[in-house]
């Protein structure tokens, strides 16, 4: 799954748009388990028994050198 952003750069994963392409693999397959190819690795999805859509993102990468901005900034400058 390719996910876009703003000027054309590419996401590595999306929890909202892993759970669109999940529902639609369910309905098509009827398989409530999924895996997803992104550019983050392999995400694993599960459609749950009230419908709701769980989605494995892994770790959250929160170090100021893990975050993909267009152009160096300083935190001021991002609030």
């Amino acid at each position: 799954m390719r996910i876009p952003q703003f000027r054309r750069q590419r996401g590595e994963a999306c929890g909202n748009a892993t759970r669109c392409i999940a529902d639609l693999l369910y309905h098509e397959t009827g398989d409530p388990r999924v895996r997803i190819e992104t550019t983050a690795g392999l995400l694993e999805a599960e459609i749950l028994p009230d419908g709701n859509i769980a989605v494995d993102m892994g770790p959250a990468r929160t170090g100021w050198r893990e975050i993909r901005l267009p152009r160096l900034r300083t935190p001021i400058e991002l609030i």
